[in-house]
């Protein structure tokens, strides 16, 4: 029996394959470090500060697992084979077991790992029991909520203790798999389509917070610092493009490659082995050759030597991808000139123009560009082929909403439940010599409808819409470029239902298209999130949960639709006004609120949220949270239209205007499932249970006096996308 602390030798090796019946495979790359003195030279080399946050991909066995935690690291394992995945907390928990904490496995195809797969928070309170934080989802462990709150949310005593399945297949969980100190392991299916599934137990009960506290980064302060690993030979060049480019964090780059793949890697303009890789891989540094590894600290022996590759990671402007498209087509054909290879992809009375703009030599060969060259290419490319392009993005409701005290920055945290329904904010984007905008708004009939006359005033330097294409213009190094933009306003104004948000999500959209920026949709999400916490959900779509200001999308799946009315008022409610009531309500950051509606959103309190898993509030045996398919980190199942709704502003908003109050009123009299002010309001949302029974309450809520416009329409809805013409098809229905 291997002693605590000892690293896997070869013999342990050929043990534990011959334990799991494994048989290594080329197709995997599954070649295992066996050489201790070369783990730890790998680890010498990364140069990782105390406490780092580092990516293994391809762990097999756990040798370099081992040496990373023995230096005191946290790692994140990324394995595509389940058996090995489900067999690595076992290596650890009998060689390291007072690592085990700090390590988190996730089951996956490294190529499609996101942002959000990899976000950990792996330091819990110690007052919490070890089975409680494995059945602790994922997606609250890493909103940093401190053990108060932890201990508020999971109550007192020890959660049941159940086992995850990584995949039907998998056979069942070992013993260390119930023990105290085993380990939370994420699953996504590795398959095509790219759905992801995060295998979960299920636990007795998980609830969102009271009052929110503030992330200091959701998404960065808890990503990998540092990818470290010995990458399979047949896709490490795909697999270390696509890590750069998904995780922003990165910081440094340490990995393990055939010697061939590595020599590509680290050569330079000019020479011969440069060629994609190196230009590619120079958009984020130069790779360095650290040094050679020999084929016998394998097995089974490959037969090809390896080399370590080293980069120090740094973030250049926007347009990667389409700088990477002007490299792909560059090298199309190695041997042959730019101007014969970008003549197959570019109209042929463009191509000098561009290269000149550029300063590029068209007689040239792709080898003799560097990653400067190629990327000044992109940039004259999208400014000569810009054109008009239309977006439109839907308005959302919170199906939950919780808000915690304002910060030090003056921003409440919040953690809300969206739901984007069929109301749409159409934007069209044309490439301008100068800065314009005009709006209209229109019935679900295209009627005209007057502007609001604060609309009308508004600078255009302070519309979203704006804002938006000026960050991505700036973002992509082209801060003097100008558009015109023209928005069609559906949604309506100053109602609590992010229409604004939708403009800037929806004018991203046309405008990465109208001036060809090709700017992935990770990108996209980062300058929304500079622009408003409403505008990710507008990207996104959908089902959501929003973490951090709210801004910390997270795909929530839903098999029903929701039948909605939306009535609005005859005058808007300022936002910051409904904030500042509800901080004077809440006197200030250590008070909760504590009126009868503020419910805690708890299981026994028949809320019927858990989690943003949304139930029949009638139902009294809930069924618990449980994270599915579609997107990393997982998807929230919504399994049932009848749902409690909650709004922490909503008795403030109430408190504003009491008229709200009677009107959610008269919609429950009238039919409607539950009726609340929705977002900052003063839009009330009243869920129905059929499209039939939604007319009913709009019909009723028409005759109020309160009531300006009623809106029947559903949810939910694809987020922000192209569409052909600037005028949608009609697909809601108003009645005065």
């Amino acid at each position: 029996m291997s002693s605590p602390d000892k690293h896997v030798t070869l013999s342990d090796i050929r043990q534990i394959c011959q334990a799991l019946d494994i048989r290594p495979t080329k197709k995997l790359g599954q070649n295992f470090v066996h050489d201790h003195g070369t783990l730890q030279r790998i680890v010498a080399t990364a140069q990782l500060p105390p406490a780092s946050h580092v990516l293994e991909v391809g762990p097999g066995l756990g040798s370099l697992t081992l040496a990373l935690l023995k230096g005191g690291h946290r790692v994140t394992a990324c394995e595509i084979d389940p058996v090995l995945a489900n067999a690595l907390p076992n290596t650890v928990a009998a060689r390291l077991p007072e690592a085990m904490e700090r390590l988190h496995v996730i089951c996956a195809d490294a190529a499609r790992l996101t942002p959000e797969t990899c976000m950990w928070m792996p330091a819990v309170d110690k007052g919490v029991s070890a089975a409680r934080r494995r059945l602790f989802p994922p997606v609250i462990l890493r909103a940093q909520f401190d053990s108060e709150q932890m201990e508020q949310f999971l109550g007192a005593g020890d959660a049941p203790t159940t086992t995850a399945s990584l995949t039907d297949a998998r056979p069942a969980a070992p013993a260390w798999a119930q023990a105290e100190n085993s380990t939370e392991i994420q699953t996504v299916t590795p398959v095509t389509s790219g759905n992801a599934r995060v295998a979960s137990q299920k636990p007795d009960a998980f609830f969102l917070p009271a009052q929110p506290t503030t992330p200091a980064s959701l998404v960065d302060t808890h990503l990998p610092e540092y990818l470290v690993a010995n990458l399979p030979y047949n896709v490490a060049v795909p697999v270390l493009l696509h890590l750069l480019s998904a995780l922003p964090s990165l910081r440094r780059v340490v990995v393990m490659v055939q010697r061939e793949v590595g020599e590509r890697l680290c050569a330079s303009p000019g020479s011969k082995t440069y060629g994609i890789p190196s230009a590619k891989i120079a958009w984020w540094g130069q790779a360095r050759m650290a040094g050679l590894v020999s084929r016998q600290v394998f097995w089974p022996v490959p037969h090809v030597d390896s080399v370590l590759v080293s980069l120090d990671v740094s973030q250049r402007a926007g347009l990667r991808a389409a700088t990477f498209e002007v490299i792909d087509h560059s090298f199309a054909m190695r041997r042959k000139t730019l101007r014969a290879n970008l003549k197959r992809w570019l109209p042929d009375s463009d191509i000098d123009a561009i290269a000149a703009d550029a300063g590029v030599s068209l007689q040239a060969r792709a080898e003799s560009l560097d990653i400067n060259d190629f990327h000044l290419l992109a940039r004259v490319i999208a400014r000569k082929h810009c054109d008009t392009a239309v977006a439109k993005a839907p308005g959302k409701v919170n199906l939950a909403l919780r808000c915690g005290a304002k910060d030090a920055r003056g921003y409440h945290p919040l953690v809300s439940v969206f739901q984007s329904v069929n109301l749409w904010e159409t934007v069209r984007v044309t490439p301008a010599d100068s800065w314009s905008l005009d709006m209209t708004m229109t019935d679900d009939k295209g009627q005209a409808l007057e502007l609001p006359q604060e609309l009308q005033d508004m600078p255009i330097d302070t519309n979203l819409a704006v804002r938006g294409v000026k960050a991505l213009l700036a973002y992509c190094g082209l801060p003097h470029t100008c558009a015109h933009i023209s928005i069609d306003k559906r949604v309506p104004i100053a109602g609590g239902m992010a229409g604004g948000s939708a403009d800037a999500a929806a004018a991203l959209v046309a405008a990465n298209a109208a001036f060809g920026l090709a700017v992935t949709e990770i990108e996209l999400h980062r300058i929304a999130r500079q622009l408003g916490a409403d505008v990710p959900n507008a990207l996104t779509g959908g089902n959501a949960l929003g973490l951090g200001y709210g801004d910390h999308m997270f795909r929530l799946e839903c098999a029903h639709t929701c039948w909605w009315v939306f009535a609005t008022a005859h005058t808007g409610l300022s936002t910051p006004a409904v904030f500042s009531a509800y901080d004077a309500h809440t006197r200030g950051a250590d008070a909760v609120c504590t009126s009868d509606t503020d419910r805690h959103i708890a299981a026994d309190e028949g809320s019927g949220l858990i989690l943003g898993n949304l139930v029949d509030c009638h139902d009294t045996d809930h069924e618990p949270f449980m994270l599915d398919s579609s997107c990393l980190p997982g998807c929230v199942a919504l399994p049932h239209p009848a749902l409690r709704l909650h709004n922490d502003l909503h008795e403030t908003a109430c408190r504003l205007r009491p008229e709200l109050r009677e009107v959610c009123a008269i919609a429950t009299r009238a039919g409607a499932l539950d009726a609340i002010v929705s977002g900052s309001g003063p839009t009330v949302a009243c869920l129905c249970a059929s499209e039939s029974g939604a007319h009913d309450v709009a019909k009723t809520l028409a005759k109020t006096t309160y009531i300006a416009h009623t809106y029947v329409t559903y949810g939910p809805v694809q987020g922000a996308h192209l569409v052909e013409t600037a005028q949608p098809p009609a697909q809601n229905t108003e009645t005065d």
